[in-house]
């Protein structure tokens, strides 16, 4: 046999041998597959569960909820065919999506071994004509084998009034326990008042916003504040920037009262634009929280503004613009954009006697008056309290006893400068002042006894919005 001839036949049998090789392993993989994939009629272990109770929060009828999602578990080796995935009741709220499917029940859903199956579960629960939140619940049924596991559904349903694109043309009163929830916008006409009693909440949809033309009075109390928030109410959502818009107050509105409010995760918080020919505030505000949004939480132009014992933190543009002049009185105040989670360029606090409009041309109608008493403007930038002033018309300042954060120098008016106010926890909301806070009984004697908790201001009045009690 010649060389030639034994290379052939050597590379043939090597040859058959990776064939063999790689026929043996692919039989090997095939049989691992096979194992997870045999059916078992009779599994030894029960299903497990991600969880045993599937919880949605406080849901507003006639609203789809939010998906949760569940994950099945098959602590088997080989696979299991579950007999039923069902909801108990089957006139239920509560409706299921598995494998792509929406229903309330499935029959024969196939599970392997080692392997996961996630159900998602959503709801949409009917009106029952209830002031207060009310329990909704069932039972999810899971059967395999003819054993029976269960996962409670569970959730609290929320009935309230719904206002669409609304325009409200005569006085109206908004009480109650339910809440208020708007989509689109809602215009309060010239003459015309919206009064908000208090423990009312009202919950705005993506890019909703007010507008008033009249006359807003919004009077909440301690016990119960007025709520003015975004709808979605699940954790990701709580403290979200942006989730409607704000409330807008036009030329020619009046009296506007806002008292014991809290404002939470707008666009902005209020925009005044009412120039008028007298000092009168169009806006004032106590004892209110605004926060969270994504540009100011108050901006006013050319507008008459007063504010006591009020908290604005957590604004990306700034706390507080008063611009193209206007009257600003703040008392009592914490302006702080200490512990924020973004990106910031713009002081917290801001004056201006003018703007640019959209051909930026200079905008300069009138001077801009501001006092500022006892109040405290705080944040993480090296500049936290800013003047800008162009052409002839003034800005006339009276600070007394505040604790500011500032490079400018500024006329002695028993003002602490740049010292930091010792908040309790900003990050987690809490502008409470800490012991050893240098605004503690800086403050000028004041007539305004009560702080935003509603404690009892003495003799020596801390600084901001928050009397400290020992």
């Amino acid at each position: 046999m010649t060389k030639k001839t034994i290379i052939k036949i050597k590379y043939k049998n090597q040859n058959k041998l990776i064939q063999r090789i790689l026929f043996l392993g692919f039989m090997l993989i095939q049989a691992c597959q096979l194992e997870n994939e045999v059916l078992d009629s009779s599994p030894s272990e029960p299903l497990q569960f991600s969880t045993d109770t599937v919880f949605f929060d406080t849901i507003l009828t006639t609203t789809p909820s939010l998906t949760k999602r569940l994950t099945v578990y098959n602590p088997n080796k080989k696979a299991v065919e579950l007999d039923e995935i069902s909801i108990l009741n089957p006139r239920t709220p509560f409706t299921l999506t598995v494998n792509g499917q929406k229903n309330t029940r499935f029959r024969k859903i196939r599970l392997f071994g080692k392997d996961s199956l996630r159900i998602f579960i959503e709801t949409q629960i009917q009106e029952q004509d209830e002031d207060l939140p009310f329990l909704v619940h069932d039972s999810l049924r899971l059967v395999l084998s003819n054993r029976e596991q269960f996962v409670n559904l569970v959730g609290w349903g929320q009935d309230a009034h719904f206002l669409n694109q609304e325009i409200l043309q005569q006085n109206t009163f908004w009480e109650g326990s339910k809440p208020y929830v708007i989509y689109g916008s809602l215009l309060v006409d010239t003459l015309t008042t919206l009064v908000i009693q208090e423990g009312v909440q009202i919950y705005m949809s993506y890019e909703s916003a007010i507008y008033i033309k009249g006359s807003l009075k919004i009077l909440g109390s301690n016990d119960k504040p007025v709520i003015i928030r975004n709808i979605r109410n699940d954790q990701d959502y709580q403290n979200a920037f942006g989730q409607w818009v704000g409330i807008y107050f036009l030329e020619g509105t009046f009296a506007n009262e806002i008292e014991n409010a809290r404002i939470r995760n707008g666009v902005f918080g209020l925009r005044v634009g009412s120039p008028d020919n007298n000092s009168e505030p169009e806006v004032t505000l106590k004892n209110t929280v605004i926060e969270n949004m994504q540009t100011y939480g108050i901006v006013g132009f050319t507008s008459d503004i007063y504010a006591e014992n009020v908290l604005i933190n957590n604004c990306i543009d700034g706390t507080f613009a008063g611009l193209a002049g206007g009257n600003y009185t703040l008392r009592h105040c914490t302006l702080s954009n200490a512990g924020s989670r973004f990106f910031r360029e713009s002081p917290s606090v801001t004056f201006s006697n003018f703007i640019l409009d959209e051909s930026n041309q200079l905008f300069n109608p009138e001077g801009t008056f501001v006092e500022l008493e006892n109040c405290i403007i705080w944040g993480s930038l090296e500049e936290e309290f800013q003047l800008l002033h162009q052409g002839n018309q003034p800005i006339s300042l009276s600070l007394q006893h505040n604790l500011l954060k500032t490079q400018q120098k500024l006329e002695n008016g028993n003002n602490i400068l740049n010292e930091n106010p010792k908040f309790k926890n900003p990050n987690e909301y809490d502008f409470q002042l800490d012991t050893l806070s240098p605004a503690k009984d800086q403050g000028k004697t004041s007539i305004i006894k009560i702080d935003l908790l509603h404690q009892s201001r003495d003799s020596k009045p801390d600084l901001g919005a928050y009397e400290r009690i020992e």
